[in-house]
């Protein structure tokens, strides 16, 4: 597979984050000392007002961060895999997926702000293990790619917990499972379908936070029509940007990933039209 990072979906993580305090700081205020209810930001919305309400942009922004993370992981692994750990395309792979790993604890972090920190260490801590399970593949080390995949399942878990104390309603045990994909799909026989299945499951996983935070915080349904289809949306969109750079470098190295990228793009592209 031929990746290289990406970084679309990070652009608008600040003020995403900037957005989340907002509403967290309105759903505080509004509980208690007064009998009149207050409308949860995004209620009631309808038609266009409602795929730009609170929680569609809460859920698209959380798709779009971890759909973008699956293509991350992807060109880390690629780019440390064939060659050394420091060098210029490992670097360049392994500083942007650090810096989803911070738009994604700003994000996440946002509701409760002590948590922000634990959050960017334990997906620090994951990257880490990712680096290191792909020189172990590189190597060709059986042993070392076990034992780093054993450590990755004990940060997930750790990950996992973290990510329940910011949204107490999420089973950890599920949490941790789905954040185990990105790693799976790393395995050989590597694809780009595999890794399209993958961003399904994040797409998945970014509504399941979204749902959380939205019923933690009484931020409205995420579960309308508007605001499922713009998180759809964000999230095929973003994974077509990384197959369409997936597929130039492919084309341009004649090899055989070639025909995986396409239909993989093909597949999303199909998808995207039927939404």
């Amino acid at each position: 597979m031929r990746l290289l990072p990406t970084s679309a979906a990070r652009q608008a993580a600040l003020r995403l984050a900037a957005l989340v305090l907002a509403l967290a700081a309105t759903a505080c205020s509004s509980t208690g000392g007064s009998s009149a209810s207050t409308p949860a930001p995004g209620t009631g919305a309808v038609g266009a007002a409602a795929t730009s309400s609170a929680v569609a942009e809460l859920q698209a922004g959380l798709t779009a961060l971890l759909v973008e993370r699956t293509y991350l992981v992807a060109a880390a692994t690629e780019a440390v895999e064939a060659g050394r750990r420091d060098g210029p395309a490992s670097s360049a792979a392994l500083a942007a997926l650090d810096d989803g790993s911070v738009a994604l604890a700003d994000v996440l972090g946002a509701t409760y702000r002590e948590a922000r920190r634990p959050l960017l260490d334990a997906l620090r801590r994951e990257d880490d293990l990712l680096a290191r399970h792909a020189v172990a593949l590189g190597a060709g080390d059986a042993v070392a790619t076990a034992a780093v995949r054993d450590d990755l399942v004990e940060a997930q878990a750790e990950l996992a917990r973290i990510v329940r104390q910011v949204v107490p309603t999420l089973d950890a045990p599920q949490v941790a499972a789905r954040l185990s994909a990105d790693v799976e799909a790393q395995l050989p026989p590597r694809s780009y379908q595999r890794l399209h299945q993958t961003a399904l499951g994040a797409a998945d996983t970014g509504r399941l936070l979204a749902a959380g935070i939205a019923a933690d915080r009484e931020l409205g349904s995420p579960s309308t029509a508007a605001v499922r289809l713009r998180a759809d949306l964000t999230g095929l969109l973003t994974e077509h940007v990384a197959l369409v750079g997936a597929l130039a470098r492919e084309l341009r190295a004649a090899g055989p990933g070639s025909a995986s990228a396409r239909a993989a793009l093909q597949v999303n592209a199909e998808e995207l039209a039927a939404l």
